[in-house]
């Protein structure tokens, strides 16, 4: 496809340079076979982190009717006008009612410490190819997310309390799922 060199220092100051553009905070060079590639420097700091798990119950089988999907979670925060992915979990291979693993997440990296940031969850079923068919999604943040949990109250996977639920709609703005906080908690630093 292509490729190209960034210098850091100019993207750290978001300065363009040497036939580069900005775009909403990503620095772009054009490639030599028609693309742009675009790149961001963060700084990443200790915030803390969020120990998270969850566990997707009755999701919407995308697969077709012999077979089950096998949803994988992405956690993406806003950046802009886009959704930019920072976080996505293993699949679980045909299970409409899978248990992720538990995973620390850096709050630096997932929402520069703001924990009102708003987060997209959504849920996709793992495909070879890398072309994951949409499940789901919900917007939320890391204190609603604690929040879940904390009034959901057990915790244990068979939770049926549902103040720990997150509620997925698909593109078509209707229920296709739902998310269960089974562990959320902060991590100081």
């Amino acid at each position: 496809m292509g490729g190209t060199f960034f210098d850091l220092a100019t993207i750290a100051g978001r300065g363009a340079y040497d036939g580069a553009e900005e775009f909403e905070g990503f620095v772009g060079k054009k490639i030599r076979s028609g693309g742009t590639i675009y790149c961001r420097a963060r700084q990443v700091y200790d915030a803390g982190k969020l120990v998270l798990m969850l566990r997707g119950l009755e999701l919407k089988n995308v697969e077709g009717f012999l077979k089950k999907s096998d949803p994988f979670y992405e956690i993406s925060r806003r950046e802009g006008s886009h959704w930019d992915p920072v976080y996505r979990s293993e699949p679980v291979r045909n299970n409409l009612s899978p248990l992720w693993d538990e995973k620390r997440y850096d709050l630096s990296i997932l929402c520069d410490g703001d924990r009102d940031m708003p987060l997209r969850i959504s849920v996709y079923d793992h495909e070879s190819d890398g072309k994951h068919d949409f499940m789901g999604a919900l917007q939320t943040s890391v204190n609603e997310i604690v929040a879940a949990k904390s009034f959901g109250g057990g915790g244990d996977a068979n939770d049926v309390d549902s103040a720990n639920h997150l509620l997925l709609v698909d593109n078509k703005q209707k229920v296709s799922g739902t998310l269960v906080v089974v562990n959320a908690h902060i991590i100081e630093k």
